[in-house]
């Protein structure tokens, strides 16, 4: 059975069968930003993906931006911004800065959804689930029986569908751009907090950065 939304694993599927890999064209067309900074430059071309891309995190080596399907409120994908197919292809430096930011974004992604508890999902392979054929770690917060229930009863049911996977269930939407952007920018405003904090506590970590 398809994890993904038929219309959206056809795209991707068909994207990765000519070669081309969605996760570059956001890489290529969101250029760098300090994560000191609380809005990223707006891409020097329109990306060539339908749907907008909400930055989150864009460093010279990783980036970070909104599932356009999320399970959860400011579920994340974190990537190198090389490209990489697999965990097993990155070199021990890429895969020391991509795992520094893992728990910067996480906090984050935590601190704006309101939900302590998270998955951190990493597939290699389509037949272990990857579709989109460039390294990628899902980070979707998880909220607690009280807050699965509010987020039942307060989707609209034209948005809502119950989505099962091997990292959990629940109500997955299309993400609205309006609330994508405002929701980067809280985020990356928390990525700010997060990076002051380590630059007082552990300079070795910040140095990865």
């Amino acid at each position: 059975m398809s994890l993904l939304p038929s219309t959206v694993l056809a795209t991707l599927s068909s994207q990765a069968r000519s070669g081309v890999c969605a996760f570059c064209e956001i890489s290529t067309s969101y250029p760098s930003f300090p994560p000191s900074t609380p809005a990223p430059a707006p891409p020097p071309t329109p990306p060539a993906q339908q749907q907008q891309s909400h930055i989150v995190l864009s460093t010279p080596d990783v980036i970070a931006f909104l599932d356009i399907l999320p399970l959860t409120r400011a579920h994340v994908l974190v990537c190198p911004r090389a490209h990489r197919e697999k965990l097993s292809d990155l070199s021990p430096a890429e895969n020391a800065v991509v795992g520094a930011w893992l728990p910067v974004v996480a906090r984050a992604a935590c601190n704006v959804s309101g939900y302590a508890d998270f998955n951190l999902v990493q597939n290699n392979g389509v037949n272990a689930a990857q579709v989109v054929p460039h390294v990628h770690y899902h980070i979707i917060p998880r909220p607690d029986e009280r807050q699965r229930e509010k987020l039942e009863r307060d989707t609209p049911g034209a948005k809502k569908q119950w989505w099962k996977s091997p990292f959990g269930s629940g109500w997955r939407t299309d993400l609205d751009d309006d609330e994508g952007e405002a929701l980067a920018k809280l985020m990356r405003e928390e990525i700010i907090k997060e990076v002051g904090q380590m630059r007082d506590k552990d300079s070795r970590v910040l140095a990865l950065l």
